[in-house]
């Protein structure tokens, strides 16, 4: 089931060079826990397909775009752009 809503987007940049375009409630995951990216993320781990990486950076780009939750069932994690990111999940 999606969600739409209009949200500003961020830059999140990787120490590995990866990159996401994501929204401040957007949350990643580090093996041991999720982060929010509108915390103060930088230098804390992202688990990737490959290892780790921290965050570098997340900035605005005074974007906004229509963005959709997606709501899963059982385990919420998936890999976007090569990082693992929280899924929406109601159960």
């Amino acid at each position: 089931m999606l969600f739409p809503c209009e949200q500003e987007i961020l830059c999140v940049r990787f120490s590995d060079g990866r990159e996401w375009k994501a929204t401040a409630n957007q949350w990643y995951y580090a093996g041991y826990g999720n982060y929010n990216i509108a915390a103060n993320t930088e230098s804390r781990p992202a688990i990737t397909v490959d290892g780790t990486a921290t965050v570098a950076k997340a900035t605005l780009t005074g974007e906004k775009e229509t963005v959709h939750d997606i709501e899963v069932d059982g385990l919420n994690v998936m890999f976007v752009n090569g990082v693992a990111a929280e899924g929406y999940s109601l159960h």
